[in-house]
C-alpha cells in the first residue's frame, strides 16, 4: 500500500485515529476526507505526506486554525475546506 497515490474516504466513518494509519502512505498525492469525522487533532498525521498535492476536507470539523497549520506544513497542497470557503 505504500505505493498508493489516490485515496477516497469521503462519507466514511474515518476519525482522527484512523488518520494515524495513513501517515505511512508517503506516495499519496490525492486524499478525499470530505464528510468524515476528522478534526484538527487528526490532521497532524497528514503533515508528513510531502507528495500530497490535493486534499478535500469539506464538511469535516477542521477549523480555520487547523487548516492554516496544515497548509503551512504542506504548502504545495491544494486544500478544499468548507471553513476556507466560508471565510471568503
Amino acid at each position: 500500500m505504500r505505493k498508493l497515490r489516490t485515496l477516497d474516504l469521503s462519507g466514511t466513518d474515518v476519525t482522527d485515529r484512523g488518520l494515524e494509519c495513513l501517515s505511512g502512505l508517503v506516495n499519496l498525492e490525492s486524499l478525499n476526507l470530505s464528510g468524515t469525522e476528522v478534526t484538527d487533532r487528526g490532521t497532524h498525521h497528514l503533515k508528513g505526506l510531502r507528495k500530497l498535492n490535493w486534499l478535500n476536507l469539506q464538511n469535516t470539523a477542521v477549523t480555520a486554525a487547523g487548516l492554516r497549520r496544515l497548509q503551512a506544513a504542506l504548502p504545495a497542497c491544494e486544500i478544499l475546506s468548507s471553513t476556507a470557503q466560508a471565510q471568503r
